[in-house]
């Protein structure tokens, strides 16, 4: 239920032209705040999901038994300030991110200082099929820079376990990295 939340939180920034990257707040089991990836509307590298969470609810800082459902596992900037500022009780994420070392790290500290980590496969479908269809609106408008390179590494070597998401890869784009970077 909650991680549906974020997923949807990820739709609804891929629409206003931001990386598809949901987050919530839940506490007592209750869902206390959503925010969207905001880093094209603001133009800004530190507009993640999770941090524009964490600072619309500064009051909910020291209430015990908070969790956080994010679409993608939080990047090593996101995961010092879990650490270091808030003491969630639960990180839970579909993707891991492709920053494999800092994230390893950071896994491993949320870990010692008692946070569960979750990684929910069973929505990394849906998940891929919205990263595939926010590509092919980035494509279709010729603005893809950033915006690949940032999901290639992740979604290259998952896409095919899905016979789902096999037809939606047969794409120009999806041909163009292939033939460009031997992904696919």
């Amino acid at each position: 239920m909650f991680i549906e939340t974020a997923l949807r939180e990820a739709i609804e920034a891929s629409k206003k032209w931001n990386l598809p990257i949901g987050a919530i707040l839940v506490i007592w089991d209750k869902i206390v705040g959503v925010a969207g990836n905001e880093i094209g509307t603001k133009n800004s590298r530190n507009a993640h999901a999770e941090r524009i969470l964490l600072e619309q609810f500064p009051e909910y800082r020291d209430v015990p038994d908070k969790k956080l459902y994010v679409t993608l596992e939080p990047c090593r900037k996101c995961m010092k300030s879990i650490v270091d500022f808030w003491g969630f009780s639960e990180v839970n994420y579909i993707l891991k991110d492709t920053d494999l070392w800092w994230c390893a790290f950071h896994r491993d500290t949320l870990k010692q200082v008692g946070i569960q980590t979750n990684i929910l496969q069973s929505n990394e479908e849906e998940y891929l099929r919205i990263i595939i269809q926010s590509l092919k609106n980035f494509w279709d408008t010729e603005d893809m820079s950033f915006y690949t390179f940032f999901f290639i590494k992740m979604i290259g070597d998952k896409i095919h376990k899905y016979e789902s998401l096999k037809k939606m890869s047969e794409y120009p784009l999806f041909e163009k990295l292939h033939k460009q970077y031997h992904w696919l």
